[in-house]
C-alpha cells in the first residue's frame, strides 16, 4: 500500500501484507489506514481554493475496492451514470495514474518487482523498502536535472 506525490515519489508506504487480498482488505489492516482513519499523519485541513469561494479538503485517491471514507474519494459504482458522474470518474481515473505510474517506473528501473519474490517476508520487505528509497533518490536526481 502506498501514496506518492505529484512528482512520482513514494510519501507513504506500508509493506508486508500478501498481494493475494483486496485493497480495501489490505488498506483496513494496514498502519496506513489506521493512521489515515484516526487522523495521526496531520493531513491538513480544509483549504480555500484559488480564486474561489469554495473550500476543500484534502483527501486520498482510491479505486472501487475502497470504502467511501472522510479522507478517501473513489468512483462512483455501476455503468448506469449521469454525465457529470462519468465525468467526475473519469478525472478521478486520471489522478489515480500518478500512483500506477510510479509503481511503473520503479517496477521498470528495478526488475526484481516484475515477479513474486521468492525470499522470506522480512527479506521481501526489506528489498521493498530498499527499492522505495533508491526510486525516491533517483526520481530527485533527475529532477534536479531540469
Amino acid at each position: 500500500m502506498a501514496v506518492c506525490d505529484a512528482n512520482y515519489k513514494f510519501t507513504l508506504v506500508d509493506i508486508g501484507d500478501s498481494g493475494r487480498q483486496s485493497d480495501g482488505s489490505v488498506y483496513g489492516c494496514s498502519y496506513l489506514g489506521h493512521a489515515i482513519e484516526n487522523n495521526l499523519l496531520n493531513i491538513p485541513a480544509r483549504e480555500m481554493l484559488p480564486n474561489s469561494d469554495k473550500t476543500l479538503p484534502c483527501v486520498f485517491v482510491g479505486d472501487d475496492a475502497f470504502g467511501l471514507k472522510k479522507h478517501m474519494m473513489k468512483p462512483y459504482p455501476s455503468s448506469h451514470l449521469e454525465t457529470d458522474q462519468r465525468v467526475f470518474n473519469y478525472r478521478l481515473s486520471r489522478a489515480r495514474r500518478v500512483i500506477e505510474n510510479t509503481f511503473g517506473i520503479a517496477a521498470s528501473r528495478f526488475r526484481i518487482l516484475r515477479r513474486p519474490i521468492i525470499a522470506k517476508v522480512r527479506k521481501v520487505v526489506l528489498i521493498t523498502q530498499s527499492i522505495v528509497v533508491l526510486h525516491n533518490f533517483l526520481m530527485k536526481q533527475n529532477a534536479s536535472k531540469w
